[in-house]
Order: C-alpha cells, then structure tokens, then sequence
C-alpha cells in the first residue's frame, strides 16, 4: 500500500473552508500522513534533515494549497527551495525522489471561467501550474494532473461536498 505525505500549506488553514472540507475523511485513512506547514514552520525556519526524511519514507506527495498570486504560498515556495536540494532532489547525485508521485490540490479564491483565455485570469490553471509540473520533472517526481477547486469564496455546501469526495477517492486511488 502506498504511504502518502499531505503537505497543508495554507497560511490561514483556520479560516479556510474548502480546505478543511477538502480533508475531512482523509485524516482517517491509513498511511497518510498530514502535515501543517504553517504551524510546524511558521517562522519559515524549516527543519531540511526532517522534511527530506519524510519525503523518503513516502511514495506519494501531495502538496495542498491555495492558489497564491498564481502560484503556491510563500512557506511552501520556501520549503521547495530549502527542501529540494541540489545532490538530493535533482543534480546528478539528487535521486532520492525520482518515482514518487506528486499532485498539488490546489484552491482558488476565483470561479472556474475566472481561468480561461477568455476569462478575468487569461489563462487556464493548468498554464499556471507549468512551473510545478517542471519542478517535478527535474526532482525525478511522477506528476500527477493538479486536482483543482475552484470558486472557494462562494462554492456551495453541495459542490463543497462534491469536490470532497472526488479528492477522497483521488488520493485512495494513487
């Protein structure tokens, strides 16, 4: 069975809905483990030694954020670049990823037609997310289609739930 590592990195987790939601029910199953980055590092001092042996003792990774100026959050860009180092996750001696899987579950705080050419965003999401699909391919990582929500300030109790079960299934299914 695969051990997956849930990293939660929203700076507001507390207030966060859809990510609470996203959640429930995840916490339960077996070999996942959760980790709240910004509790464990909201000094942004991050312990390297220890996240890359959690990394190790994993065969998925999923990173679960909002989307922020497009991007991930500042702690999470932070824990790539401290984390994923050279001789480690990428360089001719970085290895010690290559195979695992990663999916980022991603948030955003606009509607799915925000992110379309034609849409308020000019782009889709997908577009936006080319730089992780590229980090993943440099460390070796297996990547996996980013699973989005969208509308987090006015997604219904019902799509809420919706949206819930498919990343519970998701996750069952890597």
């Amino acid at each position: 069975m695969s051990k997956k590592i849930i990293y939660i990195a929203h700076p507001n987790w507390e207030n966060s809905r859809l990510n609470k939601a996203l959640l429930k029910g995840i916490e339960t199953l077996k070999n996942v483990t959760i980790v709240y980055l910004y509790d464990e590092y909201g000094n942004f001092q991050i312990d390297v030694k220890k996240e890359q042996s959690r990394l190790l003792a994993h065969d998925t990774i999923i990173f679960q954020t909002p989307f922020h100026w497009y991007s991930t959050t500042p702690l999470l860009r932070k824990w790539f670049d401290d984390v994923l180092t050279h001789g480690f996750a990428y360089g001719s001696q970085g290895k010690a990823l290559e195979g695992k899987k990663v999916l980022f579950a991603i948030t955003t705080g606009g509607p799915k037609d925000t992110y379309t050419p034609e849409g308020y965003n000019s782009t889709t999401v997908e577009e936006l997310t080319k730089p992780l699909c590229q980090l993943a391919k440099l460390c070796g990582l297996i990547y996996l289609d980013a699973f989005v929500t969208y509308g987090a300030l006015e997604i219904s109790d019902s799509d809420l739930e919706a949206q819930r079960v498919c990343y519970q299934s998701k996750l069952m299914g890597i």
